[in-house]
């Protein structure tokens, strides 16, 4: 190897092991950059806008319709997961009838990329499906809760609709899994006298899964804790949060069970709905801020798990509230 290519080598280890070998008390700013320092143009951005899925340039232009489920009102996309190689795109799809019946039909349905072969693999208008994750093996997995039971079962699906398995789960919060699938994040937890987020390890208790580790926010108002995602490889947890006037990230290092916490944007004074994705590297992600601060429309900030720079973007409206990059 030659002398500078080694050099650059060791700096980046010497970054990543300062960055993730911190306590969870460990706080850093990002430093504001609009000149594109996290090669975002490298990024593939997906957008939900109600009832659309919208591509947007990197840095928010050019916003271009592939997909629209919308047929009144009440046709919502609650949430995409971006397949390998980004080929083709999960989904869940919201319907309601309306009146007379006003019956919601929820499914999970599977898009190319470009918009085409829009196809459902199923759909069911007893059970809200609350998560989905499309895995590095090519195999889809969801979670879906009973509508008056609030019973909850997990499931895996190959992305042709073939192969659907399902089984009790016992987890109604989960937003996010491992692409292994052994480990899921369920959202904050309201109820503890300190809020904290859990990660629950799917192999204990004969698949029926325990307790990993148990993430506190100390001083945080738990109902600003929002849904964290897990890095492609696993080896990292990011979950969003609003302290105070600060929008944050806590960063979670799976192995060593440590945080460190870095601070996106200052000043928000009024409420605030975050949204976080990271890209398949597992180091670059955005997070999405609609609230008050940012009418009529929402804000995108684009970040490295390893860095302290940042950009951001203004989005087409304020319909605008998940930015998800590949």
């Amino acid at each position: 190897m030659k002398t500078k290519a080694l050099f650059k080598t060791l700096l980046f280890i010497g970054i990543v092991f300062t960055i993730f070998s911190c306590s969870s008390t460990d706080e850093e700013s990002l430093t504001p950059n609009n000149n594109n320092p996290i090669n975002a143009a490298e990024l593939k951005l997906f957008v939900i806008d109600s009832a659309k899925i919208n591509t947007i340039s990197p840095l928010g232009a050019s916003e271009t319709t592939i997909l629209n489920r919308k047929v009144n009102s009440s046709s919502y996309i609650k949430q995409l997961s971006i397949g390998p190689n980004a080929e083709k795109i999960a989904y869940i799809d919201s319907q309601n009838a309306g009146s007379p019946s006003f019956t919601i039909t929820n499914s999970l349905r599977i898009v190319y990329a470009n918009g085409s072969n829009d196809t459902e693999l199923f759909s069911t208008t007893d059970y809200q499906i609350i998560a989905i994750k499309y895995c590095t093996d090519g195999k889809i997995h969801f979670a879906k809760r009973h509508n008056t039971t609030n019973a909850v079962k997990f499931g895996t699906i190959n992305a042709d609709g073939t192969g659907l398995q399902e089984a009790t789960g016992y987890y109604g919060s989960i937003v996010d899994i491992t692409n292994d699938r052994k480990y899921i994040l369920l959202d904050a937890n309201t109820l503890s006298a300190t809020p904290n987020v859990q990660i629950i390890d799917l192999s204990l208790d004969g698949g029926a899964g325990g307790p990993y580790h148990t993430e506190n926010f100390a001083g945080v108002d738990p109902y600003q804790i929002r849904d964290g995602n897990f890095t492609q490889d696993g080896k990292y947890a990011v979950i969003p949060f609003k302290d105070g006037s600060d929008i944050k990230i806590r960063i979670i290092d799976m192995t060593t069970k440590t945080a460190i916490t870095k601070v996106i944007v200052t000043g928000i004074t009024g409420w605030a709905s975050l949204d976080v994705e990271l890209a398949s590297d597992s180091n670059r992600g955005v997070l999405t801020i609609m609230g008050e601060n940012f009418t009529p429309k929402t804000k995108t900030y684009l970040f490295k798990l390893n860095d302290t720079v940042i950009t951001n973007f203004l989005n087409n409206d304020d319909t605008v509230s998940n930015v998800y990059p590949y």
